[in-house]
């Protein structure tokens, strides 16, 4: 066996139905500030979604991972930097032919109800996520698992899988109770059970989720007893409760607020480059968007920069093209579409609606909204009027992947920094009706994606991302419009916070001052 004293480093850089609930024996902590002088042990957090659940094989909700981060473990974990570490993983070995990952778990390590992690807990996680429309992505190059003894098991893979150790270490990947799942049928989601730093109390669906911490987590004691998630879907008060100590910690900063965040002497503002970017998506399999030269039109007429400085401000990036520059793969040699009215004029009039057409795009939210108004009066000068449908997350999400929509304007934030989970998520064929929204199917391009897993040489692999940027370059399911920047705002008084670029975060590691 060997221990993991190889760090893994790349380049640094988952919504709103559900059912209140509760475990029925711990007191809810309040979020009210506690007295001065009083020990701290309560965080409250803000985020502007909802949950829709805490099944991570049964969610593709960015919001919904920030908990399941904090309910579950992983066989292994990523920081901010990119770097790999050990959570349940005692130690492991792989084969000479890379087709077999042998691990030991941890022993002792206690679920929240009370049972001890066993291999069987591993392989019937592992398999659950293999059927997972979520998370089948992830476990692509799977073939099974297999229990070897009580703290032992094997994974073995269809072919070698470079990053297949990040892959553990996804919110996806997350390691469940067989007991608790099959125990818990269709209320699993609201009634989740982990071995993580913090247990689950209660979720009150469009005001909060309360977690308390775990005092049986096999990585010790935590400076933080109880976490409150309380959902603010308006952004615009979102600072002034952060001011007035109604939460600690905000997650989702709107860019009219850095400054004020920036001039108060109480509150600091955090931010970092994101693995996440905002994207205009065509539904491929609509008619009048299987003609390239209608997509390549829209990708000539927008204009992106104008996009990013109205939708951010300016803080985000304009994007270059369907990988953000933080992840292993992004080639700079791909470049995007620049605005050009005049080809865009010319490509409609010899597309197959020369006179131009209406159409729809929905979105989710206010700053895809001001997206939305620029690109809605680019393309009215190419003869297309865009109506703007504005959705509930949960509802945007199941439009999306029903393919009820002509365009859609949607986020993708990858939890590691490797190509093959953006790629794989987005436009392999097998997503569609999943987190392919576009609908996109490519053999060729499903087939580079497998050969971008299975070599392990880097150079080769980055060979191989590039021409899968190229082509989605050419092919045009999608156009990157610009790559968000991770900015967060805490109290000065909590320590180590961090702004993540997967928006992955370990409450466990903060504490108060």
């Amino acid at each position: 066996m060997k221990k993991i004293s190889l760090v893994l480093v790349l380049v640094m850089l988952l919504s709103v139905i559900g059912f209140g609930c509760s475990n029925g024996n711990v007191d809810q902590p309040q979020d009210e500030p506690q007295d001065e002088g009083e020990t701290k042990d309560t965080l409250v957090i803000g985020s502007g979604f909802d949950i829709d659940g805490m099944d991570p094989h049964g969610t593709g909700s960015l919001v919904s991972m920030k908990i399941v981060t904090n309910i579950y473990d992983t066989l292994f974990k990523v920081d901010p930097e990119g770097n790999i570490s050990q959570q349940l993983v005692e130690n492991w070995e792989e084969s000479e032919d890379k087709l077999t990952y042998t691990f030991k778990l941890k022993e002792g390590v206690m679920f929240h109800n009370g049972e001890e992690l066993k291999a069987s807990d591993a392989v019937f996680s592992i398999r659950r996520g293999m059927e997972s429309p979520y998370a089948g992505a992830i476990f692509m190059s799977v073939e099974g698992a297999e229990e070897v003894s009580e703290y032992e098991f094997k994974v073995n893979l269809k072919y070698p899988y470079a990053p297949f150790l990040y892959a553990m270490a996804t919110p996806l990947s997350s390691i469940l109770n067989e007991k608790a799942v099959n125990d818990g049928g269709d209320d699993y989601s609201r009634n989740p059970i982990g071995t993580a730093a913090y247990k689950f109390v209660s979720w009150e669906p469009g005001d909060r989720v309360v977690l308390e911490a775990n005092n049986n987590w096999h990585m010790g004691e935590v400076p933080i007893k109880n976490l409150i998630f309380r959902v603010l879907p308006d952004l615009s008060t979102a600072a002034i409760s952060l001011e007035n100590e109604e939460i600690d910690l905000l997650l989702d900063v709107s860019t009219t607020d850095r400054q004020r965040i920036q001039d108060n002497p109480d509150l600091e503002l955090i931010e970092s480059p994101s693995h996440q970017y905002i994207y205009l998506g065509f539904n491929m399999e609509l008619e009048m968007f299987q003609d390239i030269n209608i997509r390549q039109a829209v990708a000539y007429a927008i204009d992106k920069e104008g996009i990013n400085e109205v939708a951010t401000e300016g803080v985000g990036t304009v994007a270059q093209n369907h990988l953000t520059s933080s992840i292993f793969g992004f080639s700079p040699d791909v470049k995007g579409y620049e605005q050009d009215m005049e080809k865009a004029k010319d490509l409609i009039s010899q597309s197959s609606y020369p006179d131009g057409f209406e159409c729809n795009v929905i979105l989710r939210d206010e700053e895809t909204k001001k997206a939305a108004q620029v690109i809605k009066s680019n393309l009215a000068e190419i003869g297309i009027e865009m109506n703007v449908e504005t959705l509930e997350r949960a509802a945007h999400l199941e439009r999306g992947k029903n393919g009820d929509f002509d365009m859609i304007l949607s986020s993708w934030s990858s939890p590691v920094p490797d190509a093959d989970y953006s790629l794989n998520f987005l436009f392999h064929s097998k997503m569609i009706n999943a987190m392919n929204l576009s609908r996109y199917s490519n053999p060729e391009i499903d087939e580079l994606i497998l050969e971008g897993e299975m070599q392990l040489e880097e150079e080769v692999r980055l060979d191989i991302y590039e021409e899968i940027l190229e082509t989605l370059k050419n092919d045009l399911p999608t156009i990157p419009l610009y790559y968000k920047t991770s900015t967060i705002a805490a109290n000065n008084d909590l320590q180590n916070v961090k702004a993540s670029p997967s928006s992955t975060y370990y409450f466990y590691e903060l504490s108060w001052e």
